[in-house]
């Protein structure tokens, strides 16, 4: 034994075994000699064929005397690979001088100083210098599948200015070279840090594009697609100094990024699910400083990481199966953590885990971890792994750095350890005064003795190749002296790894070396050596083991040339299955092998039986097993036989369901609701209605008006015509499609009274970010008997969701929107009655945030809508700074697309049109503004829908200003639209008040022009106000309402067209800031469009009494002669009321606190019904100074016109 090396038995006996058994780790200590004869052992010397002086280049070394500043070649390590078909084998790496190299053999050379040369075809025979500094190795892939080969690394400066004598800080980034040496994207991806780290190139999405992932010093992991687009970054707490391995993490077949990482001080409060401290078994509860991290192809992190650790990782994980169990290992070192200067907490070791393991707590494999350390041991090398004496076990080859010499050296070993752990196999220190090993190893099988040796370069300046024995295979020195009669430079030392590959074409491996001399950094130079007799075996070639940097030998995804199907599926049938996919446009594609197997997706293109193979996008099999799960893989291939990875689906063949059953069908006015139960099964997919006028209903699928499809169970068809009978079939089936008998039923549309059986809302939003806000439905059943609704939500996009709710008679419930589908929705709904009498339905919303229109908190609620129209209509609207309006559009049939005129008009000029589209069971949201593209204007819309089924339309305005009130006031308001002009419009509310302002907008849809009496009626028994206006024809007009009747009044108000003009739309907004007896100030805004006509019953779901809610019901009786004797019925959450009455005289209003009749804390519904007299209007203002259920504390009021029954 040489005393360069240290031979140490595996660990034996019955406390290993104890400790084995026990699930222990065992960290096991190496201790290294402070010094070394300074001799250079005997051993076989690696023949040089060919090596490459760097010259000086000039300025850019032109640095501070003594500025440690590394050699030419440093960190960066060379690989072999070709980068254009049929084109010379060649050697890339990078340089400190920012530059990339591209080397290629010369045989015909005369010497080795003439056998390696620039590619010629790379830049035209010279290196492609960036511009910044290059540490990082580069990875080779061919990213536009053009058949060549592009060069993908990082760069910038390790250190910043300030730091170990750095005088300048260059910026880094992603660059990516053509074969050519042209830029491939034309500049880089550009990182304010530097990138140390190689990056890793797979298809991490699966959707036959490559990706690019890799670690920074700006704290970030980050990953791009293959034009250099951003696919997803996520923040680390810390520099990363660790490359990333690829690989196929379980419950996902798509690739994860596994990297290590820092986490400086601790980071208190913890950092991507690690915890400030973390207890792990078997090393207790330690200080978290660094943890290995996995990210699935969003980025985001997956189940069981982080793996929290007391140490940083700077080394780049090696993935691997190491103990034979079948499951995936990681293998990776870790740093010493260093505090002002010194080393705290644990000192390096060496670990193996099992990356399958689902805990967030590491899985030590047995005999791991391992200490790998000596004074202040640094490891930020990656392993080498293969099985070095072929029992069919692998060993793990790693080195470190330390101090040494009182602190004038720095010392370092090679390590060699078994499956096992334990002690190492051997340790290899390093010669002379830089003893050090920086550099990764490598495996290859270097004396064609059937079994790799391990492949290192070092600090001493030498290249060892050492067996599993720990016996030299081979050793080169790049010195003065010595075996190689080189010109008389200083050695030159090696902190990269070797690459080895064939490069002189004779079928054998060479190894191909980049080294630079630390004090010399205008010197590097590469080496080109071989054996005499190598073999073609290298299990682990080069860093990161592959030229795509993927670190993995268990699954090592690759990246095919050849790009896969996308979007595939299967649909099961009766004893069949038919699917398809999208084909690859890659011209290179001759055909798509479609192979089909039971139990799991086919292993390659040859498991399983072929069900075709052409460029057909589409199958269908017949003949299968019901109930046995069909898997499907789809292989696109070129005409040189390579392959693309697999796209799998599976389908299970199942007979058609069973019918629907429970069918009711309940009619009203110009509407019938279907409610039904769907069979139970994985056979079942959805039903399909269909309709046909008359008594006969459709005998099967195609026979009738398809009116729905879709898995839900309920339907209401709309824009039907009173007194015509409609017969319906449901039938169930399953996805291929094939159906069931049909469920049938018959209904005749009809007017009835009470609250309809069906109801709509357009707008909502379970907000969440920069707008926060909560959604409430407020459901009230006035009567004396249960109803059961199923409310039925509807998104911009993705399939509608429904729940069900049970209302007890005289019961008030509300439905939290947000917790029945999740915060940061856009939601319309229908609210349809299954049994018993009709519900009241609102929608209270609160909200806080910024909408569009500044900062603002407030809230608004709407009554719902009984059907949908063909015709909406919206006389306010304003869109100025500080405001912002919104028209919200819910298309709640199947029948097909509504097509939506929206015709904006204004104070003066032209009015604008346009027209949208509303799919089927979708909301759709249009900023008014936006639409209009012209800032303050006071704007009012009609919509149209000019093809397709009726809709339901409300609109939306957001405040953050001061609305003509002399104060600033925040808020929102919103109501459905008036479903048609009227000669008559009436409003109960109104109040000009100190804080408030009333207005009136006035929207004349017609050609000609228009005029209106207002008649102004207030409370305490003063004589009504009369007043006339003039509306031009297509336009709108503002009256405010303060200074029409003077300050401090309770006013409602009767507009009316004068005979023979046309009818108009009215609507009436007030802004407030001020304390409405609520016992606290205010400030928001309401609006309401006004009722067309007196009704004799009003109905209002919502209601609250609470602390910082104060609420009115304000009630106008526009008869000249008659006086009203007005009912209320209150009902509360969780049953029971109320019943109270009161005398509204001829030509008045009466106002009703709530808060006064029910008292406090009450979840309120109520009907406002006639018992004898005229009939009145109704309106229910509620005023709020509180938390309502949204997180935050908020002020505002909302207002609204009841519910009116059909007469």
């Amino acid at each position: 034994m040489n005393s360069g090396e240290i031979k140490l038995s595996r660990l034996r006996g019955a406390a290993a075994l104890m400790a084995l058994m026990l699930g222990i780790a065992i960290a096991v200590s190496v201790k290294l000699p402070e010094a070394q004869a300074n001799t250079i052992p005997s051993a076989p010397v690696f023949p040089l064929i060919a090596t490459h002086q760097q010259p000086s280049n000039g300025p850019w070394w032109s640095h501070t005397p003594g500025t440690d500043l590394g050699g030419n070649f440093d960190h960066s390590s060379p690989v072999i690979t070709k980068l254009t078909p049929g084109g010379p084998t060649v050697a890339v790496v990078g340089a400190r001088d920012g530059c990339i190299y591209v080397y290629q053999y010369n045989a015909a050379g005369a010497d080795v100083y003439s056998r390696l040369s620039y590619l010629a075809t790379f830049n035209g025979g010279s290196p492609v210098c960036i511009g910044a500094e290059i540490n990082s190795s580069p990875a080779i892939a061919d990213l536009d599948g053009d058949g060549n080969k592009e060069i993908i690394f990082g760069a910038g400066k390790l250190y910043q200015p300030g730091e170990y004598g750095e005088s300048q800080k260059w910026n880094g980034g992603i660059w990516a070279l053509r074969s050519n040496g042209s830029n491939y994207w034309g500049g880089h991806v550009q990182v304010v840090e530097g990138v140390f780290a190689t990056p890793a190139i797979g298809d991490i999405d699966a959707d036959g594009a490559a990706d690019i992932v890799w670690g920074d010093f700006a704290m970030n992991v980050r990953a791009i697609n293959r034009d250099g687009s951003n696919k997803w970054s996520v923040y680390i707490a810390d520099t990363v100094w660790s490359s990333p391995a690829l690989t196929t993490l379980p419950g996902t077949n798509k690739l994860a990024t596994v990297i290590g990482t820092d986490l400086g001080g601790g980071n208190p409060g913890g950092h991507l699910g690690c915890p400030q401290y973390f207890s792990q078994p078997g090393d207790g509860t330690y200080l978290v400083r660094g943890f290995m991290l996995a990210l699935n192809e969003t980025g985001g992190v997956i189940t069981g990481f982080p793996k929290c650790l007391d140490t940083p990782i700077w080394s780049t994980p090696a993935l691997t199966d190491l103990n034979n169990d079948g499951r995936l290992d990681a293998v990776f070192a870790t740093n010493n953590y260093f505090e002002n200067g010194n080393v705290v907490g644990r000192s390096a070791r060496v670990y193996a885990i099992d990356l399958w393991w689902p805990g967030q707590a590491m899985a030590y494999l047995a005999g791991w971890p391992v200490s790998h350390t000596g004074s202040e041991a640094k490891s930020w090398v990656s392993p080498a792994i293969a099985d070095m004496n072929a029992d069919g076990v692998k060993e793990v080859a790693i080195s470190n750095n330390y101090s040494c010499m009182g602190g004038r050296w720095n010392c370092g070993a090679m390590f060699l350890y078994s499956a096992n752990g334990g002690p190492p196999i051997w340790a290899r220190v390093g010669e002379y005064q830089d003893r050090s090993f920086m550099t990764s190893p490598v495996m290859a099988d270097v004396n064609n003795d059937g079994r790799p040796e391990a492949i290192q370069g070092g600090g001493d300046w030498r290249i060892h190749a050492m067996d599993y024995a720990g016996n030299y295979a081979a050793e080169f020195y790049t010195g003065c002296t010595g075996q190689q009669p080189l010109q008389c430079n200083a050695g030159r030392q090696f902190r990269n790894a070797v690459a080895v590959g064939d490069m002189t074409g004779d079928g054998k491996i060479d190894i191909f070396a980049a080294g630079g001399t630390h004090d010399n950094p205008g010197k590097g130079q590469v080496w080109l050596l071989t054996m005499p007799n190598p073999s073609t075996a290298a299990p682990w070639p080069f860093f990161k083991r592959d030229e795509l940097r993927q670190s993995n030998d268990f699954d090592s995804p690759g990246l095919s040339s050849v790009p896969p199907v996308t979007n595939m599926y299967a649909i099961a049938g009766d004893t069949k299955v038919r699917g398809g996919w999208t084909n690859p446009a890659n011209p290179s594609v001759t055909g798509i092998k479609l192979l089909r197997k039971t139990g799991s997706c086919p292993a390659n293109e040859n498991d399983g039986t072929v069900v075709q193979d052409s460029m057909s996008n589409t199958f269908a099999v017949a003949g299968l097993a019901n109930g046995t799960t069909q898997y499907f893989g789809a292989y696109a291939h070129d005409g040189s036989g390579n392959f693309s990875k697999i796209a799998c689906t599976s389908a299970t063949p199942f007979p058609p369901p069973a019918p629907p059953s429970n069918l009711v069908i309940r009619a009203e006015d110009q509407q019938v609701n279907l409610f039904w139960d769907n069979p139970s099964g994985n056979n079942f997919s959805g039903v399909r209605i269909l309709r046909k006028a008359g008594a006969v209903p459709p005998a099967n699928p195609s026979d009738g008006v398809a009116i729905y499809d879709g898995p839900g169970t309920t339907y209401t068809d709309i824009g039907l015509t009173n007194g015509s009978q409609n017969s319906y079939a449901v039938f169930a089936h399953n996805a291929y499609p094939e159906y069931s008998a049909g469920t049938t039923g018959s209904g005749t549309p009809a007017v009835h009274s009470g609250p309809s059986y069906s109801m709509y809302l357009a707008e909502g939003y379970t907000g969440s970010g920069g707008f926060g806000s909560i959604d409430y439905f407020t459901l009230g059943n006035a009567s004396g008997s249960p109803s059961t609704v199923t409310v039925t939500y509807m998104f911009d996009s993705g399939a509608p969701v429904e729940k069900n709710y049970t209302l007890n008679p005289n019961e008030r419930k509300t439905v939290n929107v947000n917790g029945d589908v999740g915060a940061g929705k856009s939601v319309g709904a229908r609210i349809s009655t299954r049994s018993g009498p009709g519900v009241m339905v609102e929608r209270p919303m609160y909200f806080s945030g910024n909408p569009g229109a500044g900062s603002i908190d407030g809230g608004h609620a709407a009554i719902a809508i009984p059907k949908p129209l063909g015709n909406w209509y919206f006389a306010e609207g304003y869109t100025a700074s500080g405001f912002v309006e919104y028209l919200t559009v819910l298309n709640p049939s199947g029948e097909g697309d509504s097509t939506v005129r929206a015709s904006y008009v204004f104070n003066s000029g032209p009015k604008i049109e346009k027209d949208y589209v509303i799919q089927p069971y979708r909301r759709s949201t249009l900023n008014v503004g936006s639409e209009i593209g012209a800032p303050g204007r006071e704007v009012s819309v009609s919509l149209s829908v000019i093809s397709g089924p009726p809709v339901a339309a409300e609109r939306a305005v957001y405040f953050g200003a001061d609305p003509g009130l002399g104060a600033f006031a925040s808020g929102g308001h919103v109501h459905a639209g008036a479903p048609a002009p009227a000669s008559t419009w009436y409003f109960a509310e109104g109040y000009t008040g100190p804080g408030f302002v009333e207005y009136l907008t006035i929207q004349n849809p017609n050609p000609t022009p228009t005029d209106i009496t207002a008649t102004y009626v207030f409370n305490g028994g003063e004589a009504p106000m009369i007043r006339t206006y003039s509306v031009g024809a297509n336009t709108r007009r503002t009256i405010r309402v303060n200074n029409e009747v003077g300050s401090d009044k309770e006013v409602s108000v009767k507009m009316e067209v004068w005979p023979s003009k046309p009818p108009v739309v009215v609507e009436r907004p007030m802004y407030f800031s001020a304390n409405p007896a609520l016992g606290a100030h205010t400030d928001g805004g309401h609006d309401v469009v006004g009722a067309a006509t007196p009704n004799s019953a009003f109905y209002f779901a919502e209601g609250y009494t609470g602390s910082g809610f104060v609420e009115y019901l304000t009630i106008q009786n526009p008869s000249l002669t008659e006086s009203a004797t007005v009912n209320f019925d209150y009902v509360f959450n969780g049953g029971g009321g109320m019943n109270k009455s009161i005398v509204v005289p001829a030509a008045s209003r009466r106002t009703v606190r709530v808060n006064d009749v029910v008292g406090s804390n009450r979840e309120v519904s109520v009907k406002v019904w006639v018992a004898s007299g005229a009939k009145v209007i109704v309106e229910r203002p509620m005023y709020f100074a509180a938390n309502p259920g949204l997180g935050a504390f908020v002020t505002g009021g909302h207002d609204v016109v009841g519910y009116q029954p059909p007469p």
